[in-house]
């Protein structure tokens, strides 16, 4: 084969098996959604994320990593949930971030749980 042929084979291939969500759990995306008026479109995606980050938290020999991403997916829902007006949806994905948080043992997790815990109620 040609060095260009698999070269476009290896492109596609990493492409597929490396696809970034549009909506990262990240400040900076998070404002960015805001931004665009993308909230309520980043909401499900903010929630795939946790989801599978939970799975993966199970699934894995060491869990912590996942268990903060987790919780960094589930505190951007419960924001997004919280400013689009989806109130019972912003306490529920709080407090799913404040149970990844006590999982995780990370005290920063455990502080931004109950940080979007503390705005959803407030």
């Amino acid at each position: 084969m040609k060095p260009t042929v698999l070269l476009a084979l290896f492109s596609l291939l990493l492409a597929l098996g490396c696809s970034v969500p549009k909506y990262q759990p990240t400040p900076p995306a998070y404002m960015q959604a805001i931004l665009r008026g993308e909230l309520k479109e980043a909401l499900p995606s903010y929630e795939a994320q946790a989801r599978e980050a939970e799975e993966n938290a199970q699934a894995s020999l060491f869990p912590q990593y996942y268990w903060q991403v987790a919780v960094e997916a589930y505190s951007f829902g419960a924001d997004a949930a919280r400013e689009t007006g989806q109130l019972q949806k912003a306490i529920k994905y709080g407090e799913k971030a404040l149970e990844m948080a006590e999982k995780s043992g990370n005290p920063a997790s455990l502080f931004r749980a109950i940080d979007r815990l503390v705005l959803v109620y407030v």
